[in-house]
């Protein structure tokens, strides 16, 4: 009972915590990348734009500004700098 009650806790934190923010930043949910493959590599880069977002790799103002779509917004804006990152062997900082 509440071992497995646990169990169900843990998947439903993940969900909400991870996939959720995926769906709403990236709509995840309707992407037609069928290629497993490519499917794995996309929901990857998108956690790990989630993960430098809670980092604040963009250097947000304000913690409210810590966010995946603050990060999106920040990287479009600033292209020339977002791949100068990524093309650092130092990354973000």
């Amino acid at each position: 009972g509440d071992a497995l009650l646990e169990v169900a806790r843990g998947q439903w934190s993940i969900e909400n915590g991870n996939h959720y923010v995926r769906d709403r930043s990236y709509d995840e949910d309707r992407c037609q990348v069928r290629d497993a493959n490519s499917a794995h590599i996309l929901a990857t880069l998108r956690s790990l734009a989630r993960f430098l977002a809670k980092q604040g790799a963009h250097r947000p103002r304000g913690t409210h500004q810590q966010t995946t779509p603050s990060l999106n917004r920040f990287c479009d804006s600033h292209r020339n700098q977002t791949i100068r990152w990524l093309m650092s062997p130092r990354g973000f900082r």
